[in-house]
This record gives C-alpha cells, structure tokens and sequence, in this order.
C-alpha cells in the first residue's frame, strides 16, 4: 500500500484526509465546505439529519464522512482525529435501508450505497461526558465517490453537506444517574412508627438533580483509589488509605476489615474475584467526597467540595453526596402524594430487599452485600424488578449510604423549605437506608441515621446539579 502525498487540500475535513490514507494509489479531493444545512447539538444530545449524495450511483461506493474543525473554520480540535467510541466525544451511526453500517474507522461510516434518490439518514449524537474546549466546534458531514480502481476520492458534483455545530447543555442524563425531577414532597415520619427525629413533618421543595441508579462499586472506588495514588493524593498505610499528609481516613481494607474486598499489594489496588459489582463498604465521608472530587475531575467538572475544609459549593456543576432532602425525595420515588414506608409500598419481604436474614445468597456469604441492581427480577427469593419510580436500586437496604448533610435531631423544626442544605455545622454525619444487618424497620424511606465522619460501615451514591 503506498502512501497518500497529497492531503493538504481538505483544509475542513480531515476525516477524509484519513479515510483515503487506508486505500492504494494517490488521491485527489475536493475541500468539504461549511455549508448551507447547519443544525445544533447539545451535549449529551442527538441530531438526526437528511443527507444528500447528489446523484444515486448504482456502482460507485459511497462513504459518508464526519470530520471535525474548530470555532475558526479550517481549524482542527487538538489537531487530531476523535475517535469513534463512548470514552472521548462522538457516537455515530448510519441508517440505510439496504445494508448495515460498517464500523468506526475514524470517520468512515459507511461503505454502502444511499437509498433511493441518493439520500439517507445519519444520527450524529455527543454522549455526556464533553470536554467544554469543545462547545463551539462543527463536524462535518457529506457523501463522498471512492473510486476502487484509482483509489480517488470525491464530492459528488451536488452533494450537499451538512454542519453540526456543538452547544453547551446536558441532554440526556450523565451515563448511570437518573433525572429526579423538580418537585415538592413531605418529608418525615408518615406513619408515627418512627424515632422523634424523623419529626415534625415539613413540606420541601427541591430543584431538580441527577442521582446514581446504583451504590457506588468497589470497581469504581478501586479505580479512582489507583488514580489518586499514582498522583499523590492518598497515603496507605496502616490498613487504611488517607489524604495525603493528612489524619483523614478515605477507606478500610484488606485484613483489617472483616469481609473485605478491596486489597493492596503494596503497588495496586484490586478487588476480591466476584465483588466488583458490589456496593463498596468501609468508605467515610471523606472518602465518599473525595471520590466524588475525582469524578468531576474526570467529566470535565467543576468539583464541587474543598476538600480541607468538607465545604461543598453547591453551585458547581460536579458531584457530590445528595442532600438528606435529596435523598429521601429520590428514595421515595416519586410516589407521593400518597406516602409509603418503603419505597416500594408498606410491606417488605426478602423478594425486596437486602436486610438481615432476607433470604438472599448473600446472607451468610461474607461481605454479606448484594451486587448492586440485584433486585431486577432475577433475584433470589424470586420477585419483581424492584427498581424505583425513578429507576433506582437499593434505596432500602444492602448499605447505608452518606448524605452530604450534618445531622441534627432537630433539625427538621427549622429546616428550609426549598433546597435545604442541612445544618452549617455539626459533629456527626447523615446516613439513609438502612443496611444488610438491620430488620426491616430500619430500611424505611423516612429512617434518619448518624455517623462520625470517620465512620465506616457505609457506602455512597452521588448526585448532581440539572438544568432540567
């Protein structure tokens, strides 16, 4: 295969520049211009479009090319090609009634014909996670004539491309969270069963957010703990890892936890065989924060805690432990304004949930916890899919989960009415859903429970602002 010479004419599309660099012979194209056919799209959101080929060649091939140039025409991102997987920034799919796309080679989408007329639909979609450097960028699309004998590479002499400008905006939820919409609630004890600080009943109204579908995994926290290491943010020593240079603790592991299933071979963390699904347990608040840091960082956010202070910005766009508020809310479901004890209804069995002796496999299986979204209709006691109204899993049971929030046993008399942040201050730190070795009534939607921060028989889910 020879090596392509001429490539600096396509000034706009460096896609097909790539494209005619996998075939034989030299190649000559056409320079892709920005266009008459502009259209939008949000991060996270997908714009379906019309091409034209120009002319419906019955044995010429077709390629339709994405390429991508920068806020200044002409201009590449980075000076490199993206590509085509859900890690960096662009999904692509071509629909054509006579044959199935090909695969992800760069820009290359397709190596079918049109159909009828020359025309076929392309979906052009950006996943949540974008790096904001790119808002502003267009990609290009446009049917192309590969010439097989000569290896030469053209616009079809009508063809009309069409340019996708990025914008900013989170259309879909972020990948493993769900959209818990704006919405007002009652927050409490509704069945007077409770301890007195799940009193007074008290209306709240909150903006809406994202919340983790799932506990967080010991595969999740195990990967960020290997990041934050080879950075130099946690010590481990001791049988725990800590802030680096700090008296902190983040989490417990290997023989100095009954049940572990994090392990530290002095260079690595792994996961035990057979827990990497399941919620990780041992986390303080402060490496329940930490964590959450770490994955704004990776999202291309703005973290959301100080992590020497514990102060949380609850302006920024990252992660961070749901409110109490926001908790109950989103356990809860959605289904009031009729109010249950469990966010399912007011009666529980071991078909529901993970709680001390439920019945499941787990139940006498050391770390005793369930793999997160267990209860999906394939568990053990058979039962229902028991994911919530707004698709959450193990919101009673399996863990306690941290809240953001201080705890006050009084804090509801006082507590705000919209977005309640909880108490400025405090000693100790909100836990909700009980867990693995608590009976039944523990698990219910309205429990309130307290932990030092330091504190260790827990797990997390985290949250984040919408624009919803």
């Amino acid at each position: 295969m020879s090596t392509m010479k001429n490539s600096a004419v396509l000034t706009n599309s460096l896609a097909l520049v790539a494209v005619m660099s996998l075939f034989a012979g030299e190649a000559t194209a056409q320079t892709l211009t920005a266009d008459v056919h502009q259209l939008s799209v949000a991060q996270g959101g997908t714009q379906t479009f019309t091409l034209d080929a120009g002319v419906a060649h019955a044995l010429d091939t077709y390629l339709l090319l994405g390429s991508v140039s920068g806020t200044t025409p002409g201009q590449p991102v980075d000076g490199q090609l993206l590509p085509l997987n859900y890690d960096t920034y662009f999904l692509h799919t071509l629909v054509h009634p006579n044959s199935p796309p090909l695969g992800n080679s760069w820009g290359l989408l397709s190596s079918a014909l049109p159909g009828p007329g020359g025309m076929a639909t392309a979906t052009f979609t950006l996943p949540p996670k974008l790096d904001p450097t790119l808002v502003g960028m267009t990609v290009h699309h446009a049917f192309v004539v590969l010439d097989w004998s000569t290896g030469m590479v053209s616009l079809t002499s009508n063809a009309v491309p069409v340019d996708l400008v990025v914008t900013a905006g989170n259309a879909l939820p972020p990948i493993g969270m769900s959209l818990i919409p704006t919405g007002t609630f009652v927050m409490g004890d509704h069945f007077d069963v409770g301890l007195p600080d799940e009193k007074p009943l008290h209306s709240v109204t909150l903006d809406a957010f994202y919340m983790d579908i799932f506990e967080t995994t010991n595969e999740s926290y195990a990967e960020y703990l290997n990041a934050a290491y080879a950075q130099g943010l946690i010590d481990v020593t001791g049988g725990a890892v800590w802030k680096a240079g700090d008296t902190e603790p983040y989490i417990e592991y290997g023989a100095a936890v009954s049940g572990y299933r994090i392990n530290w071979d002095g260079t690595t963390f792994t996961v035990e065989a057979g827990k990497l699904d399941h919620p990780v347990n041992w986390v303080t608040w402060y490496g329940a924060v930490a964590f959450a840091n770490w994955r704004s960082v990776q999202d291309y956010l703005t973290p959301c805690y100080d992590l020497s202070s514990g102060s949380c910005d609850f302006a920024a766009n990252g992660y961070r432990l749901p409110t109490e508020a926001e908790w109950e809310y989103a356990a809860r479901g959605g289904l009031q304004p009729t109010y249950y004890l469990y966010p399912w209804g007011n009666t529980i069995d071991g078909s529901m949930a993970n709680y001390s002796n439920s019945g499941d496999p787990y139940d006498t299986l050391s770390p005793f916890t369930t793999p997160v979204g267990y209860y999906d209709g394939s568990q053990t006691p058979s039962g229902i899919d028991m994911a919530n109204g707004f698709g959450l899993y193990d919101t009673a049971g399996n863990l306690w989960e941290w809240c953001h929030d201080w705890y006050s046993s009084t804090y509801y008399s006082t507590s705000p009415s919209s977005n309640p942040p909880g108490p400025s201050s405090g000693q100790v730190r909100v836990l909700r859903g009980g867990y693995f070795g608590y009976d039944p009534p523990y698990l219910r939607s309205a429990v309130r429970m307290a932990g030092t921060p330091f504190f260790v028989m827990a797990g997390f889910r985290l949250a984040r602002p919408s624009t919803e």
